[in-house]
C-alpha cells in the first residue's frame, strides 16, 4: 500500500448531533494491524501530529458496511467527538484482555437480550465440543500459538462467525485527554501478511512516541 503525504488532517471541532457534524466525512485513520502497545503509541503520535485522522463523529448506520472491515483502524478523542461508547452494529463476544488491549471476536449470532451470562454458561456446557471443532477448522493454517497472539483466550469459548472479524481496542491518555484506538482484522489476513504492523510501515518512521505516552499508566 502506498503511503499518503503527511499533512494536517484538518479536523474540525463540532458539537455532537449538529447538522454540520453529520456532514463531516469519516474514514479510517489507517489500514493495517496494531501488534502491540508501541505500535498503538506510534499511530497515536501520528494522529497528534496531524498525519492521520481522528474520527470527528460516530459512524452512522449507513456508513458502517464500508468502514467496519478487516484492516481498518480508527482513532477518536472523547472530548472532541463526544463518542462515549463505540458501536458498529456487529455481534461480539465478551471482551478478553490481551496485554494492554481488549479483544473481541465476531459471533455467528447475538446473545439473547438480557441473558448473556446464561447463554455463555449453556454454550460452554452444551456446545463446547462443537465450538472447539469449528475453531480447529475455521483457521486450520494458523498455529495455535500464533492464533492466541491474535485473539487471546477467545479460541473456542463461543460460536464464532467463520472468517469473522476481531476487534482490538486500547485507550491512551495524553495530557489528560483520553484517546481510543479501535482496530479490526481477520486473523488470516494478519497471518498471511495481508495486513502489516504500523511499525513496519515507513510512513511512521518519524513518529516516535514520547516517553510519557509509553508509560504503562497511560493505558486503560
Amino acid at each position: 500500500m502506498s503511503s499518503p503525504q503527511k499533512q494536517p488532517n484538518g479536523r474540525r471541532h463540532t458539537t455532537c448531533g449538529t447538522q454540520g457534524e453529520q456532514e463531516l466525512p469519516i474514514k479510517p485513520a489507517w489500514q493495517g494491524y496494531i501488534k502491540n502497545s508501541v505500535s498503538a503509541c506510534v499511530l497515536m503520535t501520528a494522529a497528534l501530529k496531524g498525519f492521520v485522522q481522528h474520527m470527528p463523529r460516530r459512524p452512522g448506520e449507513g456508513e458502517r458496511a464500508e468502514l467496519i472491515k478487516s484492516g481498518n483502524i480508527f482513532i477518536y478523542q472523547e472530548s472532541v467527538s463526544n463518542i462515549r461508547r463505540w458501536t458498529d452494529g456487529l455481534n461480539w463476544s465478551p471482551s478478553r484482555i490481551l496485554g494492554n488491549f481488549l479483544v473481541y471476536r465476531e459471533l455467528s449470532e447475538p446473545f439473547p437480550a438480557g441473558q448473556k451470562k446464561k447463554a455463555l454458561k449453556k454454550h460452554q456446557n452444551r456446545n463446547a465440543s462443537r465450538a472447539e471443532a469449528k475453531a480447529k477448522t475455521t483457521n486450520p493454517l494458523i498455529p495455535e500459538e500464533d492464533m492466541r497472539k491474535l485473539v487471546g483466550s477467545l479460541t473456542d469459548s463461543y460460536d464464532f462467525k467463520e472468517d469473522g472479524l476481531v476487534k482490538k481496542t486500547i485507550s491512551i491518555t495524553v495530557k489528560g485527554q483520553i484517546h481510543h484506538i479501535v482496530s479490526y482484522y481477520k486473523p488470516m489476513d494478519v497471518y498471511r501478511k495481508k495486513l502489516y504492523d504500523v511499525c513496519d510501515d515507513p510512513f511512521f518512521h518519524d513518529c516516535v512516541p514520547p516517553l510519557d505516552m509509553l508509560n504503562p499508566t497511560a493505558f486503560r
